[in-house]
């Protein structure tokens, strides 16, 4: 950089201004650094990795879960809708007065009002259907010759 200062000849030899290194290698030192190239990587030179297969995921599953407190004036109660891909359920029953008392379940409204047509839980007691459960209609539950109030839990496990 040349400087004129008032009353210098402009066709005098310049002389270079006395401030900072005229000689700075910093952008040379940079460069060794960092070197930009578009050439593409040599994928001989890359090590070969075995990648295995991974497994199969199991697919979600949805817990369905509930309790009814059914009054004996009650009609036939829906306490799951149909599933085709239902895997697991299990109903339990219990008597708001501790007494035996019956809570039928059924696949259809018309099962639950008989205990000839439909299955007969004791209060306090449970049934289960295994994690191969094939019942993948609706489920009904009705206490019909029961004097109180009784609760009926489930848990259901369904494809997601």
């Amino acid at each position: 950089m040349l400087v004129l200062e008032d009353g210098d000849d402009p066709d005098a030899a310049p002389r270079p201004l006395a401030v900072g290194d005229p000689h700075d290698d910093d952008a040379k030192v940079r460069e060794d650094q960092i070197r930009e190239t578009n050439k593409p990587v040599d994928t001989e030179d890359l090590p070969i990795v075995a990648v295995a297969p991974s497994a199969p995921l199991k697919p979600l599953t949805r817990l369905l879960t509930g309790t009814v407190t059914i009054q004996p004036t009650w009609q036939p109660t829906q306490i799951l809708q149909s599933d085709p891909y239902r895997q697991y359920l299990r109903v339990s029953a219990r008597s708001l007065d501790s007494s035996n008392q019956v809570t039928l379940l059924g696949d259809d409204a018309g099962k639950v009002f008989s205990p000839s047509s439909a299955l007969t839980i004791a209060s306090g007691d449970s049934v289960a259907f295994n994690v191969d459960c094939t019942h993948t209609g609706p489920v009904w539950v009705s206490c019909p010759t029961s004097s109180v109030a009784i609760i009926v839990s489930y848990v259901a496990v369904t494809r997601g």
